[in-house]
């Protein structure tokens, strides 16, 4: 190769890793946003299941804000395991904690582990 071939090849290089950075940042940036419009909607349904449970235990007369924080946290632990299409990891951070603590509360309250899980 001659010299003004070699600088045509570098250009064309230089060109194309300009290219992959920038696919690559817009990647980045929309998985963001993703995550974001994720976390979003999980908090909403969040909150509904807050008041969803708090007008159950006015109406079933729970014997204590125990067993209403009990619920809540079983609830909210299915929610975001069905939120996150059985990713335990995923449904770890949505509520905020370690995965292994997730594990410990889901061995708790009886929620099993699904096949994706396993696969």
């Amino acid at each position: 190769m001659d010299g003004t071939a070699t600088k045509n090849r570098v250009i064309s290089l230089r060109k194309r890793m300009r290219e992959i950075r920038h696919l690559l940042r817009n990647s980045f940036a929309e998985i963001r946003i993703l995550r974001y419009r994720n976390a979003r909607l999980f908090q909403q349904r969040l909150d509904q299941l807050q008041h969803e449970i708090a007008i159950q235990t006015t109406q079933r007369g729970l014997s204590s804000s125990l067993d209403y924080l009990e619920e809540f946290e079983r609830r909210a632990i299915e929610l975001a395991l069905e939120h996150s299409d059985g990713d335990a990891w995923q449904a770890a951070m949505l509520l905020g904690m370690l995965p292994e603590e997730l594990q410990k509360k889901r061995e708790r309250y009886g929620l099993l582990v699904s096949e994706k899980e396993e696969g």
